[in-house]
């Protein structure tokens, strides 16, 4: 079983309490038992999602690639 804690961050909700609370805002007008339905069921929408992505919801560095000016 996993905490909610664990859900936001499979998820890519970030950390900060105002990346958090950004999330679980769109469910205020929820009351009781649909609230703590409502958020989890979106968490495990959205790594579903992440996890279907080719690289895995990853986010990966690119390398920088120099671009040369050619004359007029």
């Amino acid at each position: 079983m996993s905490t909610i804690g664990d859900l936001e961050r499979r998820a890519g909700i970030g950390g900060s309490p105002a990346e958090r609370t950004a999330f679980w805002r769109q469910f205020h007008h929820f009351e009781g038992q649909a609230f703590l339905s409502a958020g989890p069921a979106e968490l495990r929408r959205l790594i579903a999602a992440r996890e279907a992505e080719p690289d895995g919801g990853q986010i990966r560095v690119l390398p920088v690639v120099a671009v040369k000016h050619c004359p007029p």
